[in-house]
């Protein structure tokens, strides 16, 4: 079993109007890929209701 690491995440709301931090459970694996400066400097325009798991999905498309 792979340990998991919680990384914060700020990300902007749809409009653009609030910076929003939500917490992304990211696996060790998935840390490799995203040095945690990145996840900080990068920010993802997305609705309210995104859950956490389309958030990171949209997160990694992005990059």
């Amino acid at each position: 079993m792979r340990s998991r690491n919680k990384l914060i995440v700020a990300i902007y709301d749809k409009h653009c109007l609030k910076l929003k931090i939500i917490n992304l459970i990211l696996t060790f694996c998935d840390i490799l890929i995203l040095p945690f400066h990145v996840v900080i400097k990068v920010a993802i325009f997305i609705s309210k209701k995104k859950t956490s798991n389309q958030v990171k999905r949209l997160f990694l498309k992005n990059l």
